[in-house]
């Protein structure tokens, strides 16, 4: 599985997310990534960034670290986290959970593209 890269040109997220449910997350993510039953869970609420990207703090063994996602216009899974394995072998046990939590809560995914709406309009509040 390949990640497109971090510069890559981003799908808005209104484009892709609302319509995400597991087998396309499982799809975006590849075969080989990590997907075992959500070893890594989101702590706190996840946000976007512009209108492209969902970020969230992610929790697997105790560890925090930072996790974002979002889809390139080509299709491929645009992803980023900031734990080690990531620089070997994205997606990480992180992204997987990430996406797959989006996946499975359609009121979640709502928020973050009624959010990301909002930011792209200029009206979001703090």
């Amino acid at each position: 599985m390949t990640c497109a890269a971090t510069t890559a040109d981003l799908s808005p997220l209104g484009s892709w997310l609302p319509a995400l449910e597991r087998d396309g997350a499982l799809r975006l993510l590849g075969r080989d990534a990590p997907t075992n039953g959500h070893a890594a869970s989101v702590v706190g609420e996840p946000g976007t960034l512009r209108d492209q990207i969902v970020h969230a703090r992610m929790r697997a063994d105790g560890v925090d670290v930072r996790a974002s996602v979002g889809r390139a216009r080509t299709g491929e899974l645009a992803c980023l986290c900031t734990c080690h394995g990531f620089a070997h072998e994205p997606p990480c046990e992180h992204v997987a959970g990430l996406l797959l939590e989006l996946a499975d809560s359609p009121e979640l995914r709502e928020r973050l593209v009624r959010q990301a709406e909002q930011h792209a309009e200029g009206t979001e509040t703090a």
